[in-house]
């Protein structure tokens, strides 16, 4: 049993590792053969190519294949490393200060790839002859790569916030909050009047009658602004807070049995109150509450000035030794209760914290690698000095300088900063062109080249549509 459940996280774990090694190895590309791509719709196809596609592969066809794609990215990128950069010269001191971003390259990095891998899966689950069933969501208990989602954006709004750079929240800081909330809370009312008009396919098991992911990010959005205005001080002790959080909720759910009245599916949902017909996407609520200011917690570490190597290592240590404790602690709750993403329990709190922490620190260790990397980047032919110039001299995977300098004056499509321009437009979008997808092709009789195709393509659009807008300066949410 335990075999089995390891072999799954590990599973589901490959395919952010395959999404951390596709960035890393265009990296390699560009520095190997000095082909940093100027023109901005080139640059987009380049990332779709080079960076996404292995990705889709993975989570769809190439799913038997797993290990021996990574395999091939980390061969990839041992062999292009000396030929992109001077190894033999290279010598560690911790102590030298390295040009790394105070608005933290690693985290772009990480939000944009929860957000690209949370829209090809929503696609590609529909077509059931790529996609692994193993990986679709669970009815009530267990792991899958989908289950991962709801947590994962959860952890991802609280490692950006306001309380994770230990700001004190102004009036309107609440009030950007609240109207964020509002965003969602249209979004996902227009979700659910379009699903119910047009008879669209949902299971009720998971959120309820009338409630959705939408609903659950806004409640948490709304709440964490609620708690951040009546309890300022708390901003200091947000481990604490998610440990209280969902250490109440669950004693609720165990000693107070109201796990039964979660599991009980004897309710007439067309009869049922508001409250009873979307109780698990109600009281689930709290479970992503926890997992947000955990990742808040982890935010504020990050946030802090660091720029030696030293402190950036020491750094990557904590994240390695909290992720630890909380693939400890799964392993410790599974045996109590297997993680349910529906019912947000203290086991999925805890293995949605190792695994985003886990992905979090394995692409902090990508920017480390290359910032060391950095002062070693090979002469191009026939010049006496590096190629680059002092602004150049930043490492930066998964974009170029002009995204690196904050998004301010440069004409970039990178695809990664683009993503994380727009983070909340992109997956709405890709919920619409879901839906426009489903409403309009038989999923059910498509062969299993024009479903990895239709994916594909769909896919492409919307990174194309993100990055134009990123290319303008315009952000739409």
């Amino acid at each position: 049993m335990v075999k089995s459940i390891l072999s799954l996280l590990c599973g589901i774990f490959q395919v952010t590792v395959c999404m951390i090694l596709s960035i890393a190895w265009k990296h390699c590309i560009e520095e190997s053969f000095r082909c940093h791509i100027k023109n901005s719709y080139l640059r987009i196809l380049s990332d779709f190519i080079w960076t996404v596609m292995p990705v889709v592969f993975i989570c769809t066809i190439g799913t038997p294949h797993n290990s021996t794609l990574i395999s091939v990215q980390v061969l990839v990128i041992l062999l292009l490393i000396p030929l992109g950069f001077r190894t033999e010269k290279l010598k560690l001191n911790l102590d030298q200060e390295y040009p790394f971003s105070d608005n933290r390259t690693f985290i772009t990095c990480f939000r944009s790839v929860v957000t690209l891998i949370t829209c090809i899966c929503i696609l590609a689950v529909d077509f059931s002859i790529i996609f692994p069933k193993y990986q679709k969501k669970t009815t009530d208990y267990g792991y899958s790569l989908m289950d991962t989602g709801v947590g994962s954006f959860s952890f991802m709004a609280g490692l950006v916030s306001r309380e994770a750079r230990r700001q004190t929240l102004k009036r309107k800081d609440i009030t950007r909050g609240l109207t964020n909330g509002l965003v969602l809370i249209i979004a996902g009312t227009i979700r659910t009047m379009v699903i119910q008009t047009l008879h669209y396919s949902y299971s009720v098991s998971e959120y309820g009658r009338d409630w959705n992911f939408f609903f659950t990010l806004a409640a948490v959005k709304i709440l964490s602004a609620i708690i951040a205005t009546i309890f300022p001080w708390l901003i200091k002790h947000m481990w604490i807070l998610s440990v209280l959080i969902s250490g109440c909720y669950q004693l609720l759910l165990s000693k107070y049995n109201l796990i039964g009245y979660l599991e009980k599916r004897d309710v007439k949902l067309s009869e049922s109150s508001f409250f009873d017909a979307n109780r698990r996407g109600i009281l689930s609520t709290l479970g992503m509450l926890a997992i947000y200011y955990f990742g808040a917690h982890v935010g504020s570490l990050a946030f802090q000035h660091r720029t030696t190597l030293k402190s950036n290592i020491k750094l990557l240590g904590r994240f390695t030794l909290l992720s630890t404790v909380c693939w400890i602690l799964t392993y410790i709750f599974h045996q109590h209760q297997a993680a349910s993403r529906c019912f947000g329990n203290i086991t999925y709190v805890a293995w949605s914290n190792a695994h985003n922490l886990t992905s979090v620190s394995l692409m902090f260790s990508m920017e480390i690698f290359f910032a060391i990397l950095s002062n070693v980047r090979r002469k191009a032919p026939g010049h006496t000095a590096v190629i680059y110039s002092a602004e150049d001299s930043v490492i930066n995977p998964g974009g170029c300088r002009e995204c690196y300098a904050v998004q301010s004056d440069g004409s970039c499509t990178c695809l990664m900063y683009s993503i994380n321009y727009n983070p909340l437009f992109y997956f709405i979008i890709g919920n619409i062109f879901t839906g426009v997808c489903n409403m309009t092709i038989k999923v059910a009789r498509t062969s299993w080249i024009s479903a990895f195709g239709f994916v594909s393509f769909y896919i492409f659009l919307i990174n194309t549509l993100t990055c134009l807008l990123f290319r303008f300066k315009k952000r739409i949410f």
